[in-house]
């Protein structure tokens, strides 16, 4: 078996070999690679069921002494896209060539890279969404049939070069997966997708590491840099390396997790709390805020409000948090006008916290107060994404397939065809980042599924989502009973009908809650029989419960803003602020801004539908 080759002594073969493109690192990611990159998959920590599969088609391939069939790695950064490709290679026996998509700016520059490759050697391109679509066309029959015609002169005198490529094994890797083109993406036979690690694995990971990094450290620290590494290895790992320095440079080479919290409490997000916002006051926000850490949330919290309230109740909550006091005078009541709180707002603590975010001070904001208010201080402050004319707020569905994302619930009356488009992306992205599914499936909801259902406006933005946005999984319209039935990962709709939906949904089920228990409590028997429910009962509760799923996002803004229900107890706040934790640090804003850009670039070259059949204005029945 043939190792990969990093030191060749023929200084021919190694010129002949040489990648004509390398992807620059810089000397720490070097090091870090070097030091700490697995290279064997018994080493590699992680993503189980990508290593079986990838492991069940290596054994095959060599088994039949031929290349691994082409490779796509999709996720977000850090999570082992570049390691388990040099993975593969060593396990292969094979030399692997790394490149990245922006590098190869002609399709000239491809050739030297390809015709470098022996037979079952392997080509590694980082960022692949990022090849032009030049490129791109070019790759394909060298993908498919080892072969690439290069023409050279222009006009009469054009003449076809064919090249002829040993058989080889492309590994592409990208953090935008949406981006592929669907010709690009068919000509993989592998196409996995690496999710972010629990922290159980990544303390793992992060002992594993210490001890090449010859680091004694602890369990408890080990978890520290774990819970604070955001479910990513490559954030793990320097984490690591920043704990070794101040072991080094501040402890004389002792390790301690007081120490360890010092080194890394700048990795932890910095959330802004509107403590008084809500119906219940701080009280319960101090204590979501407190159950969320309970249930493993690291992050900073910076509470606005009444620092005489505040101060009593955080001395009270004995779980420790890394909290700080901002005091606010004022609090933005839940019948104060948008208007008024944008003229006359400014010492409230719901526009002190946004004004955080708006600083960088922190990267999301949680707030149970005004929605209104809140909107227009978003707007305000953080402003909207390159492209999106209106926010859209979420909610999370429970559903027969687990939970959908509905948008817009409430920020806007009406919306008209552009604007649903942009919904539709931005629920896409926010779905993909948050639940880590790599192509969520996305409808419009409507008064039937049948393409001529609806209004004009609606009829619209579908045929721009199937036409101009061709990348995007769009399922169609959806009913209202679809929405609960799951059949759709993210459905659109304006804010008017989001919100009668959603309200109609939360009255439903406390309609079926209020049947159940008097159901339960008729008679005697159903009472005995209810103690034998218990189990089934708390979980229904579970699933149904507002409360697990309390938090709407505003989508289209610079920034994450998550508005908790304003009547929202304890567990409910927590739900909110886990998912703003988990939002903080997500790349899915800047996703959105290409993706609105190409799509209404596009856009403006559908022509419009020649209306020869009158649209069907009427409901379904």
């Amino acid at each position: 078996m043939k190792s990969i080759d990093k030191n060749q002594n023929n200084d021919d073969a190694k010129i002949l070999r040489e990648p004509v493109l390398i992807q620059q690192e810089t000397e720490e990611d070097q090091v870090l690679n070097l030091s700490l990159r697995p290279i064997k998959f018994a080493d590699f920590i992680g993503q189980d069921k990508l290593k079986e599969n990838l492991a069940i088609g290596i054994e095959a391939a060599k088994a039949r002494q031929e290349p691994l069939d082409h490779l796509i790695c999709a996720g977000p950064p850090g999570l082992g896209k570049t390691t388990l490709a040099h993975i593969v290679a060593h396990e292969m026996g094979t030399k692997i060539t790394t490149t990245s998509g922006p590098a190869i700016e002609r399709a000239g520059d491809l050739i030297g890279i390809l015709t470098n490759l022996e037979h079952g050697d392997i080509l590694f391109i980082d960022e692949i969404h990022r090849l032009s679509k030049i490129v791109e066309e070019f790759l394909y029959p060298a993908m498919e049939d080892y072969k690439i015609d290069f023409i050279i002169d222009k006009g009469p005198y054009a003449k076809t070069i064919q090249f002829n490529l040993k058989p080889f094994t492309l590994i592409g890797a990208t953090t935008r997966s949406g981006l592929l083109t669907a010709a690009l993406r068919s000509r993989f036979g592998m196409n996995y997708h690496l999710d972010f690690y629990p922290w159980e694995e990544l303390v793992n990971i992060v002992i594993k590491s210490a001890e090449k990094l010859s680091l004694p450290i602890d369990q408890e620290s080990a978890i520290l840099i774990a819970k604070r590494s955001r479910g990513t290895p490559r954030v793990a790992n320097r984490l690591l390396r920043r704990v070794r320095d101040y072991c080094q440079v501040k402890a004389q080479g002792k390790l301690t997790v007081d120490l360890t919290d010092a080194a890394t409490s700048d990795a932890i997000p910095t959330l802004a709390i509107d403590a008084m916002g809500g119906d219940a006051g701080p009280e319960v926000v101090v204590e979501g805020v407190a159950h969320a850490v309970r249930r493993g949330l690291s992050a900073r919290f910076l509470f606005f409000g009444d620092e005489s309230q505040l101060r009593p109740l955080l001395a009270d909550i004995k779980t420790p948090l890394n909290a700080e006091i901002r005091h606010a005078d004022k609090t933005v009541a839940m019948t104060d006008k948008p208007s008024h709180v944008i003229r006359r707002g400014r010492d409230t603590s719901m526009w002190l916290a946004m004004t955080a975010a708006k600083e960088g001070e922190a990267q999301a904001v949680v707030s149970g107060g005004n929605t209104g208010a809140l909107m227009a201080l978003a707007r305000l402050q953080l402003r909207m994404i390159d492209g999106i004319d209106r926010p859209a707020i979420t909610a999370f569905w429970p559903t027969l397939r687990g939970r959908s994302l509905v948008l817009d619930v409430g920020a806007n009356v009406e919306a008209d065809e552009n604007q649903l488009v942009q919904f539709a992306i931005m629920g896409e992205a926010f779905y993909r980042a948050l639940m880590g599914v790599e192509k969520p499936s996305v409808g419009l909801l409507n008064v039937g599924a049948e393409d001529l259902k609806g209004h004009e406006l609606i009829r619209t933005a579908a045929r721009v989502l199937r036409e101009a946005d061709p990348d995007m999984a769009f399922a169609g319209f959806v009913e209202g009973n679809d929405i609960s039935k799951g059949t759709v990962d993210v459905v659109v709709t304006d804010g008017f009908t989001g919100n009668i939906a959603l309200k109609s949904a939360e009255g439903a089920a406390r309609l079926v809650g209020s049947w159940v228990r008097e159901a339960l409590n008729g008679t005697l028997n159903a009472k005995f029989g209810a103690l034998f429910m218990i189990p089934g009962l708390r979980k229904l509760k579970d699933r149904i419960d507002p409360s697990s799923v309390n938090g709407g996002v505003f989508l289209g803004v610079n920034g994450v803003v998550v508005k908790s229900h304003g009547g929202s107890n304890a567990r409910g706040v927590a739900s909110a602020v886990n998912m703003a934790a988990g939002l903080a640090r997500q790349p899915f804003r800047d996703d959105v801004a290409q993706t609105v850009k190409a799509v209404m670039l596009r856009r403006s070259q559908i022509t419009q539908p020649s209306h020869v059949e009158q649209p069907i204005k009427a409901a379904a029945v």
